[in-house]
């Protein structure tokens, strides 16, 4: 079985800075499940849109586990001091 691995950049603000946007993430979570849902895929999350974006990470999780809640999901964040 070959490995690749496929990014997806889903925009969730409009503008830098605290502009999250929870219905362009749920629009972009629909999107992947679609796309990439129930084909045994690993997904990859940063902490989208919690940090400088502004939104608040217990309502995007919540939006990921109900959209995405039956596919294999990581979610990573990053330790810039390292």
């Amino acid at each position: 079985k070959p490995s690749h691995f496929v990014v997806v950049n889903a925009y969730t603000q409009f503008n830098p800075g605290p502009d999250f946007r929870l219905s362009a993430l749920t629009k972009a979570l629909g999107k992947i499940k679609k796309q990439f849902g129930g084909m045994n895929l690993r997904f990859g999350f940063p902490l989208i849109g919690a940090g400088n974006g502004g939104g608040n990470w217990n309502e995007i999780k919540s939006e990921i586990q109900e959209l995405l809640g039956d596919e294999n999901i990581t979610i990573v964040e990053f330790d810039g001091s390292k």
